[in-house]
């Protein structure tokens, strides 16, 4: 996922941090853009977060 948003959004830091129980949690500056336990529920694909992160520039 990481590669993915980096070749499609070079522009952005990509930062990867270590959770537990199964978090998943994508953020582009306070704004969160995919949550596995939240509203959105479980693993997306890489073009469900690439759609979301290009909607919210």
């Amino acid at each position: 996922m990481a590669a993915a948003i980096r070749e499609a959004h070079p522009d952005l830091e990509v930062e990867l941090i270590g959770g537990g129980r199964g978090d998943f949690i994508v953020t582009l500056g306070q704004q969160r853009v995919w949550d596995k336990k939240g509203a959105d529920g479980g693993f997306p694909g890489h073009d469900q977060v690439l759609e979301r992160l290009a909607a919210l520039r």
